[in-house]
Parts: structure tokens; C-alpha cells; sequence
């Protein structure tokens, strides 16, 4: 097969078949064809070296073994980050960073955290988007586990941006997510809180927020909750024109 030439993925993926068939009869035979496969899956090509992401997202599964070959293993791939960026045109390697640091956060979340905060840090206030992205990775693990005053004030850090169209579902229902906890937790801060929400929805972003009107509104009818006033950007007004057939747009005519 390798004589008659194909993308490296498919070398990589008979490789590892290969290697799981030899695993139990000939372990050394078994990680031969491991190392092979790792050359094809770190081969380049397709102009995007997305094949490291594969590496990346195996690295948690090493925890089953030892964390501690986990991390020695994230060591290993740091460098290739920083690699990987210089050498391609980022138009998907631009995540590999984030890959890496959420399988950090699924090896041991106590390092990964640290080493969030330590990047907030240098950043002084700027936040690169791979730090938000980060925070947000962060907070959606541990959505059922950590402290919900702690993880609202902590969503309540971050901008609620809808960047695309009927996007606003997914933004407004992780952030309900601590508000839900609230409610059985600490039900005096509940209400609160869902003002703040419907306050940073409808000021920070100002694109596609009809999207997010919805949920708010079903969260507050089943938890009899107060949903305030609200005003629609002015991008947003045409767009709920449009989507009642009030406002008709020719295509020559600028809004």
C-alpha cells in the first residue's frame, strides 16, 4: 500500500490497526507499527497539518495508565505547537494550542487551571483569543462541579458575543448553566443574576441576538423568573423585520 502512494492519513490509520492487532501476540511488533503510524499521523499535508490534533486528543487516554505519562507526553508535544504554527497557514492549526491545553484540563484540571492563570497574568488585561477560548473550555468542564456563584461570576468575565447566526442558543445556555445550579444552591442570587445575563446579551453583542431571546425567555417562564425589558440592536431590528415578512430587502439596495 505505502509502494502505491495515498494520504498519510490512511498509511497512519492501517498502521494502528496493524498495531492493535500485534498488541496482545507481540507487543514489539505492536509498537513498531505504533512509531511508523506516528511518523504518517505527524506527516504534513493537505497544507494544514491537522493530523497533529489526532496526537493531541489521544494524549488523555495515557491518564488510564499513569498521569504522570500523560503530562510527560504534553511536555513532549509543546514544542510541536509552536511548530506547527510556524509552518502552516493557521487557518485550522490556530486551534492546536487549545487542543493541547484541553487535554491538559482532562489529564489534571489543577494544572491546567494554573497555568491558565498564569497566562492571564502575563497578559495583562489584553486577552489573546486562545486565552478566552481557554476560560470558556475551562468553565464548561466544570459546569457540575465547581462552585456556581464562582463559575457565574467567572462566564460573567467573559463577553457574550454571538458571532454567528443562531449562535445565541449555545452562548445563552452555557451561561444558564451556573444560573440552573443557583437556583437550588443559592436561590437568593438566582434572580439577580438572570438580569445580568439578559443585561450582558443584549449589550455585548451586536449581531444575531433574536437567537438568544428565546431561551432567555423559556428559562425564565419554567423557573418563574423576571426577564427584563430588552432593546435589539439596530442590526437586529432588520433582522426580525425580515424574519416576519415585514421588511422586504432588493438586492441593489443597501440597509
Amino acid at each position: 500500500m505505502e509502494a502505491n502512494g495515498t494520504y498519510y492519513s490512511i498509511h497512519a490509520l492501517e498502521r494502528m490497526k496493524l498495531a492493535q492487532l500485534y498488541a496482545k501476540t507481540s507487543p514489539s511488533e505492536a509498537i513498531r507499527h505504533w512509531q511508523q503510524a506516528i511518523v504518517f499521523l505527524l506527516g504534513y499535508g493537505f497544507r494544514k497539518d491537522i493530523t497533529l490534533f489526532d496526537i493531541i486528543e489521544c494524549v488523555p487516554a495515557l491518564k488510564l495508565h499513569s498521569r504522570e505519562s500523560a503530562i510527560y507526553a504534553l511536555i513532549r508535544l509543546r514544542p510541536l505547537l509552536s511548530a506547527v504554527l510556524c509552518h502552516t497557514d493557521h487557518r485550522t492549526t490556530k486551534h492546536a494550542p487549545n487542543a493541547w491545553f484541553s487535554s491538559l484540563l482532562q489529564v489534571d484540571e489543577v494544572q491546567a487551571i494554573e497555568l491558565l492563570n498564569r497566562t492571564l497574568m502575563y497578559e495583562r488585561g489584553v486577552f489573546s483569543w486562545t486565552s478566552i477560548e481557554a476560560q470558556k473550555e475551562t468553565l464548561r468542564q466544570l459546569a457540575d462541579r465547581g462552585d456556581s456563584i464562582l463559575l457565574n461570576a467567572l462566564w460573567s468575565t467573559l463577553l457574550a458575543d454571538i458571532d454567528y447566526e443562531n449562535a445565541g442558543e449555545a452562548v445563552v445556555k452555557e451561561r444558564l448553566s451556573s444560573i440552573q445550579r443557583l437556583l437550588t444552591e443559592y436561590p437568593a442570587y438566582a434572580q439577580e443574576r438572570f438580569t445580568v445575563l439578559c443585561a450582558e446579551v443584549f449589550n455585548d453583542s451586536s449581531n444575531y441576538q433574536l437567537s438568544a431571546v428565546g431561551p432567555l425567555r423559556k428559562f425564565a417562564e419554567e423557573h418563574s423568573l423576571h426577564m427584563p425589558a430588552y432593546k435589539l440592536h439596530e442590526t437586529n431590528k432588520i433582522e426580525k423585520l425580515i424574519e416576519e415578512n415585514i421588511l422586504e430587502i432588493h438586492p441593489r439596495l443597501p440597509l
